[in-house]
């Protein structure tokens, strides 16, 4: 069987709770999910330069820290086809864009909750992005 534990200790409760010999154990699939670290200004600056030329556009408030841009494709199918490849990249990288499609447009919106401003998920999601939207333009 398969099971998350969020950390260590949920993992120790719950075999000692269930009793699970070392065998399930062993079977059991343990992810640790650390929480992201924001990005400094100065690491920002390193890589947003090149994100901002290709169209992303930052925003900073007092409560959001976020990078946004309008992706536009040929048609409905071809900006489906993007969003789809991208939520599979987002799943595995489990870091999910906030976003809005209509025909053949997508506003993506891209910050992590968990650092409360943008970290390294971010700028990984945003390059895939672009790297991916040239396979479904005219």
């Amino acid at each position: 069987f398969y099971k998350r534990f969020q950390n260590l200790s949920d993992m120790i409760f719950s075999v000692v709770k269930n009793g699970l010999s070392a065998r399930n154990v062993f079977r059991t699939q343990v992810i640790f999910r650390a929480k992201s670290t924001k990005l400094t200004e100065e690491e920002l600056e390193a890589h947003l330069q090149a994100l901002l030329d290709s169209g992303w556009i930052r925003t900073t408030n007092k409560t959001r820290d976020v990078m946004e841009k309008k992706f536009v494709f040929k048609d409905f199918i071809s900006a489906f086809g993007w969003m789809t490849q991208v939520a599979i990249r987002a799943e595995k990288m489990n870091h999910h864009p906030e976003w809005f499609n209509c025909y053949n447009k997508v506003h993506v919106v891209l910050t992590t909750h968990d650092c409360q401003g943008l970290s390294a998920k971010d700028i990984k999601l945003s390059q895939f992005m672009d790297k991916a939207c040239f396979n479904f333009k005219t």
